[in-house]
């Protein structure tokens, strides 16, 4: 990642939760990969509240993907999806929704955001969650329907000097968190 190098951890993130067979690809006619939802199921801890499954920040050598961790720890901190909805014991978290860029435009995002939906239902989950870092991601889950539940200004995430880690250009000013009962 950074360099042009791997990140391991990355890697390790998107690959930790694909046994839990709720992650999707969209292929092209002639099979090759055009989209790809990323998710896995978080259930509700006895007990306080604990982060999101994603490696500490302070272990992660990586800079780049350590603020990323950092960003979605504190979104998920702030959004609290389980307090918000005590009835709600397990929700599927988008992780990482992608299109190409070819192919952006004709939908596939949409029918992988649909597709989602009946994976979590047919696994007996009553929610999706979706961290949206993106500005386009946020308005594509509105308009399929989830509910808006928190707003993090780029701007409010700083470093230790105080200073705004991430330097976002219009549109993408907030991470926005959205769910969508299944």
């Amino acid at each position: 990642m950074e360099g042009g190098g791997r990140c391991t951890e990355l890697e390790d993130y998107c690959t930790e939760s694909l046994d839990e067979a709720n992650s999707l690809v969209a292929l092209s006619d002639s099979g090759e990969v055009v989209g790809i939802l990323l998710s896995g199921t978080k259930r509700r801890k006895e007990g306080p509240a604990e982060p999101e499954e994603l490696p500490p920040p302070e272990g992660i050598p990586n800079t780049k993907f350590r603020h990323i961790v950092r960003l979605l720890d504190e979104a998920d901190a702030q959004a609290d999806v389980f307090g918000r909805f005590p009835n709600v014991d397990a929700y599927v978290d988008i992780k990482i929704l992608s299109v190409h860029p070819d192919y952006r435009g004709r939908g596939i995002a949409k029918q992988l955001i649909d597709q989602s939906r009946e994976v979590t239902r047919s696994q007996g989950v009553p929610m999706v969650r979706c961290v949206c870092t993106s500005y386009y991601t946020h308005k594509a889950v509105a308009r399929l329907g989830f509910e808006h539940v928190h707003t993090m200004p780029y701007k409010s995430f700083v470093d230790e000097a105080g200073t705004p880690v991430f330097q976002t250009e219009p549109p993408h000013d907030n991470v926005e968190t959205y769910v969508a009962r299944v």
